[in-house]
């Protein structure tokens, strides 16, 4: 159950326990670190302050004493009171050494009264041990004997009570470094202890650490790879949008020349539609002009038919005329002949008269009949006149209105000309668009398979998320929202 409920809680939850472990276990080891140094200093300062500075006095004071009495006992073996006063610089070293050792024994116990019971015995035996020395040069043996004796024992006293001062301070030393070595030992098992137990934590935390960060590692590569996908994917969209608005705007500029094209061509169409109705009137005009051209054509072919006629009546005349010219001058021949006979025939001369003027009758009626054909022909010719006039008038307006038919048809055929290229832009226009929509389906088409990839990507992301929340939280972020859809009606 234990062993479960440690596989469902995330890295998280355990890193914390261990940094909780690793702190509760520090400090306690601090603090038993703390109580054990504490323990440790006071028996270090015991030994450095009181035992070791007792013992060291005692020992140095205990060779002093023996120096002195050395020289006491020199000094009477010589009997020389010259030997007392090299004693003196050795009796001061021994009353500082007393003035510190009493320091020492009023510090640990202000009722302590053994170095006052040794000063005491010191005196004694030093004020002996001159007593002993000026009897000794005084050759007073009796009391050389008993001042020495008395100088012995005190001597005794001092180096048997310096003694129990060593033992006592070895046996403190002794005591204070046991308890320097047990709390050493205390604090070496509770420190290997410690290290056991840290160097546990810290090979779990490290495992921890190590197992976050391997999975870490891996999941920033499968992020790292998603990213860079969603990179190029996000790219290859930019260039898509990039293209598409290049697209777009040849479309637009396609369909403004198209609407150009399409306006331009309306214009011209309405022109040629406008140049037609001019084309036709013109047209018409022209056949009007034409029919009545050709009316007075035909009056005109009539009027020269019939001044072909007349001149022909004319040259019949004329023939008449001639004839009647040359019977007329067969005639005055005649007359002239019978002219000359006058006298001789008379009567023939009559009948040529008679007969030149039957002529000259013939000639006046042909005369009447010549001029009242001249007076036709003058009528004719002055009809062909006014038609030849007409026609004058006429062919202008048929050539004008040819040359505006022309100008018109020319028009028509420029028009039809631009409307032929300007079919040819807008066909290749909507080429030019058709290619671009098939390009907008390809790279919408594109677009959808790029999305679709982001999507994925973006569940790959989703995923690396939730594997990321497992191992750290212990649960999905789906079953956070799941728990917290459950509680939201709960909250209600």
């Amino acid at each position: 159950m234990s062993i479960s409920f440690i596989s469902k809680i995330g890295n998280k939850l355990r890193l914390y326990f261990a940094f909780i472990s690793l702190g509760l276990f520090t400090s306690a080891i601090i603090v038993f670190a703390l109580v054990s140094m504490n323990n440790l200093s006071a028996n270090v300062a015991v030994v450095r302050n009181e035992v070791f500075p007792e013992t060291k006095i005692a020992i140095k004071m205990e060779g002093i004493i023996n120096q002195v009495v050395e020289r006491f006992n020199a000094a009477r073996a010589t009997g020389s009171e010259q030997a007392l006063e090299k004693i003196t610089p050795l009796n001061k070293e021994v009353h500082t050494l007393l003035n510190e050792l009493a320091r020492l024994k009023t510090q640990v116990d202000a009722n302590d009264t053994s170095t006052k019971d040794l000063a005491n015995a010191y005196k004694s035996s030093h004020e002996a041990g001159v007593k002993m020395v000026k009897a000794s040069i005084d050759m007073e043996f009796a009391e050389e004997g008993k001042w020495t004796k008395v100088f012995d024992a005190q001597n005794k006293f001092m180096l048997k009570t310096l003694e129990d001062m060593v033992a006592e301070s070895s046996t403190a030393h002794t005591t204070s470094m046991q308890n320097i070595f047990e709390v050493s030992r205390q604090l070496f098992k509770i420190m290997t202890i410690a290290f056991v137990v840290l160097s546990a934590i810290g090979i779990t935390t490290f495992y921890l650490v190590s197992n976050m960060s391997k999975k870490l590692e891996s999941m920033s590569e499968e992020s790292a790879k998603a990213t860079n996908s969603l990179m190029v994917s996000m790219a290859y969209i930019s260039e898509m949008s990039t293209q598409l608005s290049i697209e777009t705007s040849s479309s637009a500029e396609s369909l403004a020349e198209i609407a150009n094209t399409v306006e331009e061509m309306a214009g011209q169409a309405n022109d040629n539609v406008v140049i037609a109705r001019e084309a036709d009137n013109s047209t018409k005009h022209v056949l009007e002009t034409a029919e009545e051209s050709g009316k007075v054509i035909k009056l005109v072919v009539e009027a020269m038919v019939e001044m072909a006629e007349a001149d022909r009546e004319i040259s019949s005349l004329v023939k008449v005329i001639e004839d009647i010219a040359f019977q007329t001058n067969l005639l005055a021949l005649n007359a002239a002949v019978e002219a000359a006979r006058a006298g001789e025939a008379g009567a023939g001369f009559a009948v040529v008269a008679d007969e030149v003027r039957n002529l000259a009758m013939r000639a006046t009626k042909a005369s009447k009949q010549v001029a009242t054909l001249i007076e036709k022909l003058d009528t004719k010719i002055k009809q062909g006149e006014t038609v030849v006039s007409k026609l004058q008038e006429t062919f202008p307006q048929v050539s004008t209105s040819s040359n505006i038919v022309a100008t018109q048809t020319a028009k028509i055929i420029k028009n039809s000309s631009n409307q032929a290229q300007k079919q040819n832009l807008v066909k290749s226009s909507l080429a030019t668009i058709d290619s671009s929509v098939q390009s907008l389906a390809a790279m919408s088409e594109e677009g959808s398979a790029t999305v679709a990839e982001i999507q994925k990507q973006v569940e790959n992301i989703n995923a690396l998320a939730d594997s990321l929340m497992i191992f750290w939280e212990g649960h999905s972020s789906q079953r956070m929202a799941a728990n917290n859809t459950e509680q939201l009606p709960a909250l209600e």
